[in-house]
């Protein structure tokens, strides 16, 4: 089915900029075979899933009582316009091959030439989904500069995004408050992401002042290492650069739009027994990712490996 061109206009008009920040936030840094690797033409992404839903709307309107303007029924066409960018850029990611063949060629090139010579829509718009060609380099790149932030800010990060805290457990073990993380941590991650971007396109930002604020280590930080992984400061530092550099995903974690909050300061540290400890060995072995292992025991990837290394101490 093709899409009324003045309905798509309208789409356009209403969702198309706020789809593409939205998209832009969510998934334009990705893992794809393994290598950190970003989405170009995001502003393409957007279009197809209005175009999608475009086609589909009046099918919606006879099956499932959908109202006949899309644009009137806002919330609901939100929602159904950020799945299908999301299945756009999953399935391109999964398989670009496959993708192509089965999204791009169905007839969505015919579309929007008409709706080009009928004037009805962005001249922005491509036939294409790009991803960048997934280059190593970039993660070593991004992770060199994340490991580079200010001692202070660079053990917040450790804290958040490798040790799983919470912002106000973080807190406890820094001696500040939840607010002062959360800022901390916003402005670290603003400074990582302009970088990141910088990398990947023709756009320059201003570098933060990477001075970072006065910071001595606190006892409750030594504390801490030394209670869930037996391991100095700059032990638990290298740690952390280690997985940067050979774990994609937490790049993805700091490039992407946030993480939801894990253990609380009321959860207790999580304890392994040895039937425990053995099985986690077997399955990192079998090349299971940590976070994927920690999840399933209820604790964090960087305990997991704690634990993992006692045992072949």
């Amino acid at each position: 089915m093709t899409a009324d061109p003045a309905l798509v206009d309208r789409m356009i008009a209403q969702f198309h900029g706020t789809l593409v920040r939205t998209v832009t936030i969510r998934w334009g840094w990705m893992a794809r075979g393994g290598v950190l690797t970003t989405v170009d033409d995001l502003e393409q992404v957007a279009c197809l899933a209005l175009l999608d839903l475009a086609d589909t709307w009046p099918t919606y309107v006879q099956e499932k009582g959908y109202p006949a303007d899309p644009v009137e029924a806002h919330g609901l066409t939100w929602t159904l316009l950020v799945e299908r960018a999301r299945w756009h850029i999953h399935a391109y990611a999964r398989d670009v091959e496959r993708y192509e063949q089965r999204a791009l060629s169905r007839s969505l090139d015919a579309d929007l030439d008409q709706y080009r010579e009928e004037g009805t829509l962005a001249p922005a718009v491509r036939t294409a989904i790009s991803v960048r060609d997934t280059d190593p380099t970039l993660q070593t790149t991004i992770a060199d500069y994340v490991i580079a932030q200010p001692p202070g800010d660079y053990t917040v990060l450790a804290l958040r995004y490798y040790d799983e805290l919470s912002q106000q457990h973080a807190g406890d073990v820094l001696g500040l408050g939840a607010a002062a993380i959360n800022r901390r941590t916003g402005l670290a991650l603003a400074d990582i992401r302009a970088y990141a971007h910088a990398q990947v396109s023709e756009t320059t930002t201003p570098p933060r002042d990477r001075r970072g604020y006065p910071w001595t280590p606190p006892d409750t930080l030594r504390g801490y290492l030394n209670d869930t992984h037996g391991l100095t400061l700059d032990a638990w530092h290298a740690r952390f650069a280690h997985a940067l550099r050979s774990d994609v995903t937490y790049l993805c974690a700091l490039l992407g739009p946030g993480r939801a909050v894990s253990r609380s300061t009321t959860n207790p540290r999580r304890k392994y027994t040895d039937e425990d400890v053995a099985e986690m060995t077997r399955r990192f072995h079998a090349g299971e990712r940590l976070k994927d292992i920690a999840a399933d025991y209820g604790g964090t990837a960087g305990g997991v490996w704690s634990a993992l290394r006692r045992r072949t101490a």
